[in-house]
């Protein structure tokens, strides 16, 4: 990576850089709402299951696991969700503890990542092994906290948008 080809300007929404056969692409991104608090007894609420690290989620309709506490919803669902605090129902027995939704529309910014070297390149960027399930999506990748996840046709990399431009330097040396 070369430092001195810091660009003075962060990349935008359909930028697109390549790295050997892998195209990358700064996507935007669906409504996303962060819930805080017991996210066991909201997906079991809603029928719904919480996609991990590199699984494979529909870009309409996802709830990505981040920590034991706090999940991603993104998409449609995101309209679904009332902001704010709900109290739960006690610790005991059957009860629950309470929850926080709020909305965190351009809370990241998005690399969207295709070609078949795609996962050799992601890779390089991190020690976790993409190939191993973990019920969480967060990994920290070319050294910054990260969220990956698959999406058809492409793996998404969700990075801090103060991030971005670091992030797009790194894959502009990156060899896929």
């Amino acid at each position: 990576m070369d430092e001195h080809r810091w660009s003075e300007t962060s990349p935008r929404v359909g930028d697109t850089l390549c790295a050997g056969d892998v195209t990358i692409t700064v996507a935007s991104l669906p409504p996303m709402a962060l819930v805080s608090g017991d996210v066991m007894h909201f997906a079991t609420d809603r029928g719904t299951t919480l996609s991990g690290l590199a699984e494979l989620i529909n870009p309409d309709a996802a709830y990505i696991r981040l920590a034991r506490d706090r999940i991603l919803s993104v998409g449609d669902v995101v309209d679904q969700l009332d902001e704010g605090w709900r109290p739960g129902v006690g610790h005991t027995g059957n009860g629950h503890a309470g929850l926080a939704v709020s909305r965190i529309d351009g809370g990241y910014a998005c690399l969207a990542l295709s070609g078949d070297g795609t996962e050799t390149l992601l890779q390089q960027g991190t020690s976790v092994n993409l190939r191993q399930p973990s019920p969480a999506a967060t990994l920290l990748f070319a050294g910054q906290p990260a969220v990956l996840v698959r999406a058809p046709g492409a793996w998404w990399l969700l990075v801090d948008p103060a991030q971005l431009a670091y992030h797009w330097l790194w894959f502009s040396g990156a060899q896929a």
